[in-house]
């Protein structure tokens, strides 16, 4: 949007009229560091009223470029939130000091205003004045905004927002309503809004992100005095339960809300097997008890794009929720999309983006009930968007409810409200998953320059009973007004569905049931929509009707990516050995490991032969690092098993997070030593430690007051029968360092969750006894690791023979 902006007069962005002056005996806070030059900005920011009104105030080198202006984030603990080149004023009056030069200032209060923008220059020692104005440009009535995912340092123990900082952020951004879901703590923002003088500003809701190996999972409203349940839950069927008993003063039932479900370690649905494809979850640990599903996350949006093709960049994500979700209204179930900030910090995670609209006849914040919240989220009248403001409707029929078309003509109406400084591009019906129209939107210019969004009315042919939802989407970035980050942060709106009944089924009957309906032999399946040809192939699989292979064939000659892994899924099912060629061809032509790893799980059943040379393919086409992102993909490949037998030696006192790295102590200074080495609690010698069923060795000390900032070692040895190269998996909690036969392998200082492939090297291996060194960095918390070497013809022992 800056780029955008830079090419428009600034009266364009913010028409200036003339508003009272900011009050000139304000106190001036000190952000800027007082030894070097700087000004002093006195500000009075308003409504159209002349009100002055909280929000936030971001500074722009003339580049583009974000400026650390501002080491004062304490000047004023009870009227600002100020971090590098952003401050929040709780007022919307003061002065602060900004340091010498010539800056880009915008006004802004989230996504239902205006923006004001000027460019102003600071001498030092000198004042300047500024009295923008902020026009609520963007009618919401009937609805209220808010963000259900939000941290704070204080209790959350990351990030950098204590709680005063948390409230006036969520003020300035002009959110209704806030979930405080602070990591396995209770948190209450309301003494806070007392504290401050804002009570009324903005609703809030206790709420707890529970964190637990299983996924994390937002639930509220909470009783704040009562004790978290659930930290150290495996099992997401109990841990449901405990929460759905949560009690809370409104006497409701507490919304579980999937968070971030496909980020790598933290993954919900990777952790209970739920199959990316099919929609179906493997392990006995899945329950689907729950409300809600984050389908955006963060400012970026993880979670939308497909993490397995886009060429944006993903982090540790993997596969897209938005496709879980659909997959999972396929089968009948009905959840609703939600979208949150996930917001640790003042600045560089901005709060209320996404935000959620959750239908509520309040007036003003302080009228918010929250029982009113919990039954939009749980009832689907509810949509998540980081800036366009939509209505959506089915024939008259709003989100979250049912609808019939004797006909399947249905008429779809969507109408699209932003503010000037959010632009927008397209709407897309979506029906059962398939985008099945795109309409460009053009804006609407009125005579004093003003833009808005023609209504859309689009009308839908469905063969059968369908769900339908709508997204509209935006290609100019919201940057400065929320803060840039690694990938551009673009206007996305996301409504839930309406469901329309048009067969005579007794009741609506979801997509996936109606396929199990259809046993006709297709040798094509690219004359139907994506989404019902790969719910035809994984039915008549599940079912295993005799039309199974017959559609088998025809999903792998499919040019629908989507209905191709379907076709492999069915494939690796049905293990006949006639499917090994279309399966081999689409090995050799992937261009992603999704496709790749799905490709290889059914050529091991329906082709085992060549299974070990595919896995080196694997690993040399895509490297580790992006191979480890998909552990359940591989661990259908993977030969060998994990190390169960080791000796430990440690802690070690690393206070600075870097001894591993740089000292040499223990094993590295002594590697023939067999001890007492100088530990943290005393003398230290080599114990003999098993790893857990799974692979996973715990290092903690049985003293766990030693167990944050040290370094503990394992070791073990690899007997081999002849000279090979050979591929090792590894992962540790925190840092790490890995030797075999006194070569490294590799190194990280990451501060991390195990898992067992985040890192897979080739070693070479002698004939006979190999020593295997791993070094593990604890920054705090658990401390672990994996490793398992890819080779059934090599063991291991945890004595030297």
């Amino acid at each position: 949007m800056y780029a955008l902006l830079l090419a428009l007069p600034l009266s364009f962005v913010a028409p200036q009229d003339s508003v009272a002056a900011p009050n000139v005996e304000a106190p001036v806070y000190a952000t800027a560091d007082a030894s070097a030059p700087h000004g002093v900005l006195r500000y009075r920011v308003v409504t159209g009223d002349d009100r002055p009104v909280p929000c936030r105030l971001t500074f722009v080198n003339r580049d583009g470029s974000a400026p650390t202006l501002f080491p004062g984030t304490q000047a004023a603990p009870h009227e600002l939130a100020v971090r590098e080149n952003v401050v929040y004023t709780l007022s919307g009056v003061g002065a602060i000091t900004v340091p010498v030069g010539t800056y880009s200032v915008y006004a802004s209060r989230g996504m239902e205003w205006s923006i004001a923008a000027d460019l102003l220059t600071f001498v030092a020692d000198e004042e300047v004045v500024w009295a923008p104005r902020l026009e609520h440009e963007v009618p919401t009535v009937g609805w209220v905004g808010g963000d259900c995912h939000l941290h704070t340092l204080t209790h959350s123990g990351h990030g950098d927002s204590n709680m005063e900082e948390r409230v006036i952020s969520l003020i300035g951004e002009g959110l209704d309503f806030a979930v405080a879901t602070d990591h396995n703590h209770h948190t209450d923002y309301a003494p806070v809004l007392d504290e401050l003088g804002a009570t009324g500003e903005v609703h809030t809701l206790v709420g707890n992100e529970v964190s637990t190996p299983v996924g994390h999972f937002n639930t509220f409203p909470v009783d704040v005095a009562r004790t978290p349940p659930g930290r150290g839950a495996t099992d997401a069927n109990e841990l449901f339960r405990l929460l759905r008993e949560e009690t809370n003063q409104f006497g409701v039932v507490p919304v579980i809300q999937l968070n971030h479900p496909r980020w790598g370690g933290i993954d919900y649905f990777t952790q209970v097997g739920l199959d990316p494809v099919t929609g179906l979850a493997t392990r006995g640990t899945y329950s689907d008890d729950f409300d809600t599903i984050e389908v955006l996350n963060g400012n970026t949006g993880w979670g939308y794009y497909d993490a397995d093709t886009t060429t944006l960049p993903v982090g540790p994500g993997i596969h897209s929720v938005l496709r879980d979700w659909y997959n999972l209204l396929n089968r009948g179930h009905r959840y609703f999309a939600v979208g949150n900030s996930d917001s640790h910090t003042v600045r560089a995670m901005t709060a209320g983006y996404p935000r959620n609209y959750v239908a509520c006849d309040a007036a003003r914040p302080g009228d918010i009930q929250t029982p009113d919240i919990v039954e939009g989220l749980r009832s689907g009248r509810v949509f998540t968007t980081t800036g366009p403001f939509v209505e959506f409707r089915v024939n008259g029929a709003e989100m979250g409810s049912e609808t019939e078309s004797e006909s399947g003509r249905v008429l779809c109406y969507v109408r699209v409200r932003t503010p000037q400084w959010i632009l927008v591009n397209r709407v897309k019906f979506v029906v059962n998953g398939d985008v099945r129209r795109t309409v460009t939107l053009e804006p609407q210019i009125d005579v004093e320059g003003r833009i808005s969004w023609p209504i859309v009315q689009e009308v839908l042919a469905l063969e059968s009973d369908s769900w339908v939802h709508a997204i509209v989407e935006g290609d100019e970035p919201l940057e400065p007004l929320v803060t840039p980050q690694e990938r551009p942060i673009l206007p996305l709106a996301i409504t839930n569905p309406v469901w329309v009944k048009v067969k005579d089924y007794e009741s609506w009957m979801a997509p996936y049931d109606q396929a199990r309906l259809d046993t006709s032999f297709r040798s094509n399946l690219d004359d139907l929509w994506p989404t019902p040809a790969a719910m035809l192939v994984q039915a008549a699989v599940e079912r295993e009707q005799p039309n199974a292979a017959t559609l088998v064939h025809a999903a792998l000659a499919s040019r629908e990516r989507l209905v191709r892994l379907a076709g492999l899924r069915g494939a690796e099912v049905l293990a006949k050995p006639h499917f090994a060629p279309a399966c081999e061809g689409l090995f050799t032509r992937a261009v992603d490991p999704m496709m790749a790893l799905a490709a290889a799980r059914a050529l091991a059943v329906c082709a085992p032969s060549g299974q070990g040379a595919r896995l080196v393919q694997l690993f040399e086409r895509f490297g580790s690092a992006k191979l480890a992102r998909y552990p359940r993909e591989l661990d259908a490949l993977l030969t060998g098993a994990p190390v169960v037998a080791w000796q430990v030696l440690g802690p070690f006192d690393d206070p600075d997070g870097a001894a591993l790295f740089t000292g040499a102590f223990g094993p590295l200074a002594d590697p023939a030593g067999a001890g007492p080495f100088d530990g943290k609690g005393g003398a230290l010698s080599w114990q003999r430690r098993t790893s857990a069923e799974n692979g996973y060795l715990d290092l903690s000390p049985a003293d766990a007051a030693l167990r944050d900032h040290s370094v503990s070692y394992a070791r073990a040895w690899l007997l081999s029968p002849d000279e090979r190269e050979v591929l090792v998996a590894a992962g540790s909690d925190d840092g790490m360092r890995l030797w075999i036969g006194g070569a490294e392998l590799c190194s990280t200082r990451e501060q991390r969750g195990a898992a067992p492939l985040q890192h897979v090297e080739r070693a070479r291996l002698h004939a006979g006894a190999n020593e295997v060194l791993f070094g593990v960095q604890n920054g705090g918390g658990a401390t672990g690791l994996y490793f398992r070497v890819l080779d059934d013809a090599v063991t291991a022992s945890a004595e030297r023979p």
